[in-house]
C-alpha cells in the first residue's frame, strides 16, 4: 500500500515532508524502514531554531539514503544525487528531467517568496510543464501569472501544482516584482536539488 502525500504541519518542515512524500511515492509503506523516517526528522530542520533545513543537511541525508541497507527491508534501496549551482537546470541534458522520465522524483528548492526558499516534489513532465506536489497548500491568489497553476489533486499521490519549465528555470535577475520571484530556481549559485530513484531488485 502506498500512502497519500502529506502536508507540512508548520511553516518550516517542507524538506522532511517532501522527503517522506518522495519515499511514499517510490515505495510501499511496508518497504520503508522506520529508522529511515526517524533519521530524516533527526537530520533535517537543522537551521537556526529549527526554521528550515540547510543545504548541507539535505546533501548529507541524500548520501546517507543512498548507502542505507537493512536486512529486514531488502526492497528499500535508493540511488540519489545531490545537485547544486549550475547543475540545477531544465535545459538540454537536464539531470532533473532524466530522473523524472526514469520514474524517479526530484526535490526542488525554489523561491516561495523573494527571500524564502521552499521544497516541492517534482513528479512528472508533460510538454513544457513540470507536475509537482507542494506540501504547503496555497490559494490561487498567491501567484499572478499563467506559468504557475495550482490544480485540484486527482488522487492521493497526484500533483497539486504545475509550473512551466522556462518559468521555473529563471534567475533572480530576470524578475522585476516579488510575484515574479515565486516558484523559480533563482540565482545559480544558490540552487539545489535532490534526485531519488528506486533501485529495483
Amino acid at each position: 500500500m502506498k500512502v497519500a502525500f502529506r502536508q507540512q504541519v508548520s511553516d518550516y518542515d517542507c524538506a522532511p515532508t517532501s522527503l517522506l512524500n518522495a519515499l511514499s511515492y517510490l515505495f510501499h509503506r511496508h518497504e520503508i524502514p522506520p529508522f529511515v523516517v526517524q533519521r530524516i526528522y533527526r537530520e533535517s530542520l537543522d537551521h537556526r531554531a529549527a526554521k528550515g533545513t540547510t543545504a548541507r543537511a539535505m546533501r548529507e541525508i541524500g548520501f546517507w539514503l543512498a548507502s542505507y541497507r537493512e536486512q529486514h527491508f531488502k526492497r528499500f534501496a535508493l540511488a540519489t544525487q545531490y545537485l547544486s549551482g549550475k547543475q540545477v537546470h531544465l535545459d538540454q541534458n537536464s539531470k532533473i528531467i532524466s530522473c523524472i522520465m526514469e520514474q524517479g522524483v526530484a526535490l526542488l528548492s525554489i523561491h516561495a517568496t523573494a527571500h524564502e526558499r521552499h521544497y516541492i516534489l517534482a513528479l512528472s513532465r508533460e510538454d513544457d510543464w513540470l507536475h509537482c506536489y507542494d506540501p504547503y497548500l496555497r490559494s490561487s491568489k498567491f501567484v499572478t501569472n499563467e506559468a504557475v497553476k495550482f490544480i485540484e489533486q486527482q488522487g492521493p499521490q497526484q500533483p497539486n501544482l504545475r509550473i512551466r519549465s522556462d518559468w521555473l528555470d529563471r534567475t533572480g535577475s530576470q524578475t522585476s516584482t516579488p510575484h515574479d520571484r515565486k516558484y523559480i530556481f533563482g540565482c545559480p549559485e544558490y540552487r539545489e536539488c535532490l534526485l531519488l530513484n528506486r533501485i529495483k531488485p
